[in-house]
């Protein structure tokens, strides 16, 4: 619990975004301008999966949170070579046939930051997105402190420093300031991307020692990626 994990995101298509569409276009109206496949039968992570993939690909500020399970458990060989492809559809449209493939999701649109999360998700008060905090102020932070910040208020622990992890690219040795007023755990975190301008969160189950264990991840469009157990909270 008490370590920051590393890890290098794999880019699995092009991050170069079409400049044009990015700067003149809202993200919910651009259009897919290249093969976007969700492998069928849909299965738990294909939802967040996808939306992570337009995000990479697109640019635009985004939220995931995945079901619980770990995902590495459900790709296994064999399964059908079937494909939808996303390609042609605006943001919006596909976001709204993915969750009418998967209703256990929901998404919506927060103030620039588009979020996806299980449905049941948003009202759990053991969900440790929906604890509430008076405030959340950070000046002049960095990838790793925003993580940091956000797990120490949960969970009441120090952090290791993960910065090495996180400042490899020009995006993640970024600093940038954050300010809010009363808030959840959530719109904290997507204040900082809100913030920071060039990223999306994810929450989500990885294997750690045998066991599934929720990780939040703070990611960049230009490759760096740094994330960090959080536990479940009743407030």
């Amino acid at each position: 619990m008490g370590r920051l994990l590393s890890g290098v995101l794999a880019i699995l298509m092009s991050c170069a975004p079409a400049v044009a569409q990015t700067e003149t276009v809202p993200p919910l109206l651009r259009e897919i301008d290249t093969d976007l496949e969700v492998p069928l039968p849909i299965h738990a992570c294909s939802v967040p999966n996808a939306v992570t993939g337009l995000a990479r690909r697109l640019h635009f500020l985004a939220g995931v949170e995945y079901l619980p399970g770990a995902c590495s458990r459900l790709y296994q060989p064999g399964r059908s070579p079937e494909r939808l492809n996303l390609r042609g559809l605006s943001v919006a449209d596909a976001l709204e046939k993915l969750v009418a493939l998967d209703p256990r999701y929901r998404w919506l649109e927060s103030n620039g930051v588009v979020v996806m999360r299980p449905v049941n998700a948003w009202a759990d008060a053991t969900n440790p997105l929906n604890f509430k905090t008076s405030s959340f102020t950070l000046e002049d932070t960095t990838l790793g402190s925003a993580l940091n910040a956000v797990v120490a208020a949960l969970d009441g622990k120090p952090r290791l420093d993960g910065e090495m992890f996180a400042n490899r690219t020009e995006q993640g040795s970024r600093l940038f300031s954050v300010k809010t007023g009363p808030t959840s755990a959530g719109g904290a975190i997507d204040a900082i991307v809100r913030a920071h301008g060039d990223m999306w969160w994810e929450l989500k189950d990885f294997v750690v020692a045998g066991q599934d264990q929720r990780v939040l991840w703070l990611r960049t469009f230009d490759g760096s990626g740094l994330g960090a157990p959080i536990r479940s909270v009743a407030r």
